[in-house]
């Protein structure tokens, strides 16, 4: 989290422009798909438990790790053609 980064001596970045860059980011990992035999991507949102797995994706699968899907991971598999 950007207060984490800041209290630690990291300099600040309005939370405006963090959320601007999301839909690049985005788009940007689902045009990484197709480039690699696994991607596995990760919740780092908690600054207690900054990696917590969302999902792998392999050539032929994908294997969810949550038992629900954060509406930028529906998003980045919206569209996604496996195998």
């Amino acid at each position: 989290m950007i207060a984490d980064r800041v209290r630690v001596g990291g300099q600040s970045v309005l939370t405006d422009k963090v959320i601007s860059h999301i839909p690049l980011l985005v788009d940007q990992l689902h045009a990484s798909i197709p480039l690699g035999a696994v991607l596995r991507v990760y919740d780092s949102s908690s600054s207690v438990d900054p990696f917590v797995p969302v999902l792998t994706i392999t050539n032929d699968s994908i294997r969810l790790k949550r038992d629900f899907l954060l509406p930028w991971v529906t998003t980045l598999l919206s569209g996604t053609q496996i195998g």
